[in-house]
């Protein structure tokens, strides 16, 4: 199915994370079918990562080889925010991608204003302080509180309804909110400063937009999600902590054996033939969650 197999650990660092690798980073790892090797690069800056994401898509299309990618963020948000952004139908989901990437600045030394975006999106969302919240010390902003004390979920916006977490998130333990930006493991920075990198990815860059597909948003759930002649990336967000990756006393990363391991783990899958069978359609899910799935919030590959 696949020739190739690209994972990133993700980072909303607000600066570069220094030449020494280091965890809380990013973490690049791949490999491909025919090789046991499996590589991994760090990265201090999302600019430096991106460009080597780039170049090593832009080199499995040129080649006519297809690639997994995938990062560790939410490819989408919980039910009921596209529609009360005014982001109808089945393409939702991509409108909220282009909205991010067209208000997140980010530069190459990771400064960005993705606490300032929250506090927009909070303001337009009913002109209150939430449902992000979270932000780094010593900052002020009227519409983005530092913690979560005054509000608990669901939000109720006229007839919508915000969740804390999405469907597929409800089925995992161990998972932080999309809504939290600061504090230990608050992957809410992560998805608002990863999203408009993979827009560029999958549609604005000339070599790979016509050439690229997001699971499940554009394909659906099928065991056969690249099936059309001219797909070579599909793009499929992960989450590492499906693997049990074990303590080491080595001093080695686990960010590093993270992106290593789901490298090592979709690999395994495929030449067993049971990779397939991860793009399927997930367990016990009713056609109304799943039109969701496809149009708002997206799966996390692995979750059955």
């Amino acid at each position: 199915m696949f020739d190739h197999y690209l994972f990133v650990d993700w980072s909303a660092a607000s600066s570069p994370t220094g030449r020494r690798p280091r965890r809380d980073a990013i973490w690049v790892g791949y490999g491909s079918r025919r090789a046991e090797e499996i590589e991994t690069r760090y990265y201090p800056t999302r600019h430096a990562a991106f460009q080597f994401i780039q170049a090593f898509l832009r080199e499995r299309v040129r080649a006519r080889e297809r690639t997994l990618c995938g990062l560790d963020i939410g490819y989408g948000y919980p039910a009921g925010l596209t529609e009360l952004l005014g982001f109808p139908g089945r393409t939702a989901w991509q409108q909220l991608w282009a909205f991010l990437h067209q208000r997140i600045e980010d530069d190459d030394r990771n400064r960005n204003n993705r606490y300032a975006v929250a506090e927009a999106l909070n303001q337009r969302l009913g002109n209150r302080q939430a449902p992000f919240w979270g932000h780094a010390p010593g900052k002020h902003f009227e519409h983005l509180r530092p913690t979560r004390r005054h509000f608990s979920f669901p939000l109720a916006f006229d007839a919508v309804r915000l969740n804390e977490y999405r469907i597929v998130d409800r089925r995992l333990r161990g998972l932080q909110s999309a809504w939290k930006l600061h504090y230990p493991a608050s992957v809410g920075s992560q998805i608002l400063m990863g999203i408009p990198y993979l827009y560029r990815l999958r549609f604005l860059d000339p070599e790979l937009r016509d050439h690229s597909l997001v699971w499940p948003q554009e394909t659906g759930f099928t065991t056969t999600p690249l099936s059309a002649a001219s797909a070579y990336i599909l793009h499929a967000e992960i989450w590492p902590g499906l693997l049990k990756i074990p303590p080491t006393t080595d001093g080695t990363i686990r960010d590093q054996l993270q992106v290593r391991g789901m490298v090592a783990w979709a690999r395994d899958l495929a030449r067993t033939g049971a990779l397939d069978r991860q793009f399927a359609t997930p367990s016990d899910l009713t056609p109304a969650e799943l039109a969701i799935v496809c149009s708002e919030e997206g799966w996390i590959l692995g979750v059955s």
